[in-house]
């Protein structure tokens, strides 16, 4: 059973068990990037004390990887949360008041950084990256490469957006989103890898969109019960 912490004015409180998974999430995406080589070259050591540790924990923190699927799986989970009581406009403009702002003066900031080293990005690819939807045009990454993360994201949301309009949200018809989640997944996966204009985000939006999506039925299913204040801390 999921514990609810009790919030300060009343309400429902948070779930505290994804709390628990963002933490595993957080530790798992850290450990991912900042201890990499290491565990990497003790995973594959012939001997040592380090190696079969190193190979236990190396699949979990590995690119990030299973912290990268939790995130995806709770932000999936929440948003069909939100859909319950959000209508389709609300919902987009929320969401994109969120992440845009900031994300176009991080943008313009790191544009303005590679001006002064002669790199400016060619007008074109600058305004798929700010509008989010580089992947249609075979765009680079913004920001060092993290804006796959949004861009995804990004993806998400609208096609729930279109969910939302279609009325297909709704706790009610939480198993019918169980069947368009299977279809989702056959579809990405008999399209092929996508995106593939970089070797090391080869194929990301078919790898990690069935996370999302996953959390999305798992939403519905669940019930109304979940849905409400619990989840004003997180939008």
């Amino acid at each position: 059973m999921l514990a609810l912490r009790p919030s300060s004015n009343g309400s429902a409180g948070r779930i505290v068990f994804l709390d628990y998974l963002r933490i595993f999430a957080f530790a798992s995406v850290l450990a991912g990037h900042k201890f990499h080589a290491p565990v990497e070259a003790a995973a594959h050591a012939e001997s040592g004390g380090w190696r079969w540790p190193a190979r236990a924990v190396w699949p979990l923190i590995e690119g990030g990887g299973a912290g990268v699927v939790v995130f995806f799986l709770v932000s999936g989970y929440i948003i069909t949360q939100v859909l319950q009581r959000e209508g389709t406009a609300e919902f987009l403009i929320k969401r994109m008041a969120r992440v845009y702002p900031l994300y176009v003066v991080a943008v313009l900031t790191e544009c303005v950084l590679m001006r002064t080293r002669g790199q400016m990005p060619a007008a074109g690819d600058l305004l798929a990256q700010l509008l989010l939807v580089g992947d249609a045009f075979a765009t680079p990454y913004a920001l060092a490469g993290v804006e796959w993360t949004l861009r995804l994201e990004m993806l998400f949301y609208a096609l729930m957006a279109c969910l939302r309009a279609a009325g297909m949200t709704h706790a009610r018809r939480g198993r019918w989103l169980i069947a368009l989640y299977l279809l989702v997944c056959a579809a990405l996966y008999a399209w092929g890898p996508w995106a593939t204009h970089t070797d090391w985000t080869r194929g990301y939006i078919t790898l990690y969109c069935p996370s999302c999506c996953w959390g999305r039925p798992s939403g519905c299913v669940s019930g109304a019960p979940l849905a409400g204040p619990c989840w004003g801390w997180w939008w």
